[in-house]
């Protein structure tokens, strides 16, 4: 027989670091001994950070690999795969901003070239810049939100297009993906429809949930949902599948399939790469906010 006893509040799990504040109902989770500790076995604890990790337009191929045999023994050297094993650890349990950059990263451990190598410095650089910041679940906002975006055959070597959502509950993020698409599309209307993201909230019982806890904390309001885009779709298959049971007074889907291509078609490439430039930085700044991601 083991005896069970209470060690008191938990501040450490899986080389993650636990702060709670009970008065505020928030907890928050980082990496911050851990992410150090990568940069310093890696030798990038003195670079220069940046503020993200891809730049802007970066486009991985295998056309970057070694094209002779020695250049491919020379990088055959290099940390590759231990760096991204590493990386792929912390963006599992708290940095979902790097998501896209190790589905990039990762599909070259075979056959490295040097860009790539130089990509995953990047990325390392990045993590230096953010590594004080936690994960924080919790507060009085239980709302469940949905981010999800694709590009248009990204994929240089597959012609695939890259699919990428994250949820978040309690402003924290639940459920997060960034992958190649499994068929090869030819409009970007197709990239939406074809997202895996497309049903996650149905099938993950999200919005029943939401608004049922709605419903119990507000018995005598009125409830009304509204759906744009995908969470349109989300939305009617909820109330296809609930029919009258749900205890919502009105619902409005606004469903808007077409994507503005104003910046590929109408605008010249030198511009719009300036303007991608600048707004990189600021739209990371946006997804920390986003996904809960704050200075401990």
């Amino acid at each position: 027989m083991f005896e069970m006893k209470d060690l008191g509040p938990g501040n450490k799990i899986l080389r993650m670091q636990i702060h709670q504040d009970r008065q505020s109902k928030k907890i928050w989770f980082s990496q911050k001994n851990y992410l150090k500790k990568i940069l310093r076995h890696f030798n990038m604890y003195n670079y220069k950070p940046v503020s993200t990790p891809l730049p802007a337009n970066c486009k991985l191929s295998s056309s970057m690999s070694p094209s002779n045999e020695g250049e491919r023994m020379e990088l055959s050297r290099t940390p590759y795969a231990l760096a991204v094993r590493s990386l792929m650890f912390v963006m599992i349990c708290t940095k979902l901003d790097i998501a896209q950059a190790m589905g990039e990263v990762s599909q070259f451990m075979a056959n490295l070239g040097r860009e790539h190598w130089n990509i995953v410095k990047r990325i390392l650089r990045y993590i230096k810049r953010t590594s004080n910041a936690a994960i924080c679940f919790g507060g009085l906002e239980f709302i469940v939100k949905g981010y999800v975006d694709s590009d248009f055959t990204g994929d240089l070597d597959k012609r695939k297009s890259t699919t990428g959502y994250v949820f978040t509950l309690t402003r924290g993020a639940v459920s997060r993906v960034s992958k190649l698409q499994t068929v090869v599309v030819l409009s970007m209307i197709e990239i939406e429809y074809m997202s895996d993201c497309f049903y996650n909230a149905g099938w993950t019982e999200d919005i029943r949930e939401v608004i049922a806890h709605l419903h119990h904390e507000y018995p005598v309001a009125p409830l009304f949902a509204v759906g744009t885009s995908i969470g349109a779709n989300i939305l009617v298959k909820y109330l296809g599948e609930d029919g009258e049971n749900i205890p919502v007074a009105g619902a409005v889907a606004i469903c808007n399939p077409w994507d503005l291509l104003i910046g590929d078609r109408f605008i010249s490439r030198r511009l719009l790469q300036k303007f991608m430039t600048w707004l990189l930085p600021v739209a990371f700044k946006v997804m920390h906010n986003c996904m809960s991601l704050q200075p401990l």
